[in-house]
């Protein structure tokens, strides 16, 4: 019965499979050749995945003869990672949410120590595990097709670990806020891999058939759909049940048979689109966007090369009394031609080809551009820009606000990425590390029930955060000229915040930054200090008057006198 059950239930998982591959034919159409003339891996969205066909995906199609869109991509990806999630640099921070207390709360050091101490945590298993190369490759996704995909999972032998999944094996579907709530993958695994993963008895019988066959060969290849659905009415669990809010699904779909049912706490598939767009859960991309300035390129470049080739071995001229034949253009070619009268060595000469070798070469150097800011390459590459045009090198200052201006372009893809992509990372692996014994240390009792938030410090959000930055300290020297004239008018602004916002805008740490509780003792204790020395002073103005009154004295003031007791008082006896 259970397993009637099951198989019904795969068949409807199949079925809402194939809708979800609908719904991406029209962007698999333009990924394809997006694949074919920008990526390495040509095999991408043509039906031929896995690792039997390894020796496929670094074919070159013939009609390919650029590699700007290749170059243009690796910059971007390299760039996005140097900037926006840099493996040398802090690019995150942690803090409690206003809506926990975060003002009360960032007094406390125990508080900040905690979060400096999950801080150091993050870092250190991005670093040791795969993060970083699995991140570069998935902006190398999103810079081509607008989408990438990263799997966050964790096993007994080394706990979290990272996979970027290739975008042609992901289907998505959003909830009504836009959010990806449903993530169908399509895996080729080979039945090793297979029987690895789920046990043989788990399989169909067919494949089951096959691995038990004295020719059983282990890396012949088995496709396998790995469904993670948010539970709603209609996707109950089939088998055993739990109370997770993702239900997970491995099933077989051409034996409608069902290989492993479990849960998530949360979306494991961690998916990032380029750019938002209402009308579908997939994106546009910088790759899409020059798509058609990459074809064009390749065009223009093949008649380049086919020009070049015949400048360098034209056809040549013979002479006969008139052409014979049909032109042949190829190179070093001999065309016959007729000619009245005698000939001479005059007349063996190249064929003349008409064209505009300059004008060819200005339009491939403008699509070529256009494909570089399509990836934003002017961005990640200013400073060298600046100097190959001899404008030398640029100030710091010159840096930031070039900086500023450019990263504006990016402020989508930038947007997206904190809030589709690191916010729910940052989730992920702080579900999975609390479940981990011993991965975090003990939280303070001051953040029970308390929300903890992400802020990004990357350089590029530092850039953009620059403008604000630069517009508060505008704004304090305005505010400085007219205190001048009145001086009341500072009363307005608290100080210490701004400071601080200052401060948190450039990227200071959190450990370089004192707590409330930590300035008020700070100021306490000078304003002591000034207090003495005010004293002091006053003391020492009381008794040089009194001296001054026994200049005309010829003896020192007697013992008893109040000359005397002054005296006293001032050297602290």
């Amino acid at each position: 019965m259970a397993r009637g059950r099951a198989s019904d239930f795969v068949q409807h998982l199949a079925a809402r499979f194939e809708e979800m591959k609908a719904q991406r034919a029209p962007f698999d159409d333009v990924w394809r050749k997006v694949a074919v003339f920008e990526s390495e891996r040509m095999n991408l969205f043509d039906g031929q995945r896995g690792q039997q066909d390894t020796w496929l995906a670094m074919r070159r199609d013939p009609r390919d003869i650029d590699n700007t869109a290749r170059q243009a991509i690796t910059v971007f990806s390299s760039g996005m990672l140097s900037g926006v999630s840099p493996p040398s640099d802090q690019w995150f921070s942690l803090r409690v949410a206003d809506r926990s207390g975060g003002d009360d709360l960032r007094k406390w050091r125990p508080v900040a120590a905690w979060l400096e101490s999950v801080e150091t945590m993050f870092a250190r298993d991005f670093t040791a595990k795969n993060f970083y190369t699995q991140q570069v490759s998935s902006y190398k996704h999103i810079g081509m097709y607008g989408m990438q995909a990263m799997f966050v999972g964790s096993s007994p032998e080394i706990g979290t670990y990272y996979r970027d999944i290739p975008p042609d094996e992901i289907f998505i579907g959003n909830d009504f806020a836009g959010r990806v709530n449903v993530v169908f993958r399509e895996l080729n695994i080979t039945l090793q891999q297979a029987i690895a993963m789920f046990g043989r008895e788990n399989l169909s019988e067919t494949v089951q058939a096959v691995i038990n066959n004295k020719y059983f060969k282990p890396f012949d290849l088995v496709r396998i759909i790995h469904a993670v659905i948010k539970k709603d009415p209609g996707y109950e669990n089939i088998l055993g049940g739990n109370s997770l809010p993702y239900a997970s699904y491995y099933f077989e779909p051409g034996e409608d048979h069902l290989v492993n049912e479990g849960g998530f706490e949360s979306l494991p598939y961690i998916v990032t689109r380029a750019y938002s767009d209402g009308r579908s859960p997939y994106s546009i991309s910088p790759g899409t966007i020059a798509l058609a300035d990459v074809l064009m390129v390749n065009e223009i470049k093949k008649l380049m090369l086919r020009a070049g080739q015949l400048s360098v071995a034209p056809p040549m001229l013979m002479p006969d009394r008139g052409l014979v034949g049909r032109m042949n253009y190829a190179e070093s070619a001999i065309n016959l031609f007729r000619k009245d009268g005698t000939t001479s060595v005059d007349d063996f000469k190249p064929l003349q080809l008409v064209g505009e070798f300059k004008l060819g070469m200005d339009i491939l150097e403008r699509a070529q551009k256009d494909i570089n800011t399509a990836f934003f390459v002017d961005l990640f590459l200013m400073i060298h820009n600046r100097t190959q045009a001899g404008r030398g090198t640029p100030t710091a200052m010159e840096i930031e606000q070039l900086a500023t201006e450019k990263s504006f372009l990016l402020a989508p893809i930038l947007v997206n990425q904190q809030q589709e992509n690191f916010n729910r990372l940052f989730e992920r692996v702080f579900e999975l590390k609390r479940n981990e014994p011993g991965a975090l240390p003990p939280a303070p009792r001051e953040l029970d029930g308390a929300d903890i938030e992400i802020d990004y410090i990357s350089p590029l959000v530092r850039a953009q955060q620059g403008v604000k930055t630069q517009q508060m300290l505008q704004g304090l020297n305005d505010v400085g000229m007219v205190a001048q004239l009145y001086p009341d008018i500072m009363d307005i602004l608290d100080i210490d915040a701004t400071t601080r916002k200052i401060v948190e805008n450039r990227g200071v740490p959190q450990s370089c930054i004192r707590t409330l509780e930590e300035v008020a003792q700070i100021r306490e204790q000078r304003a002591r200090q000034q207090a003495a020395m005010q004293q002091q002073m006053q003391q020492q103005q009381v008794l040089q008057g009194a001296m001054a009154g026994y200049e005309g004295l010829s003896k020192a003031p007697e013992q008893g006198s109040p000359v005397r007791r002054l005296m006293a008082q001032a050297s602290g006896a």
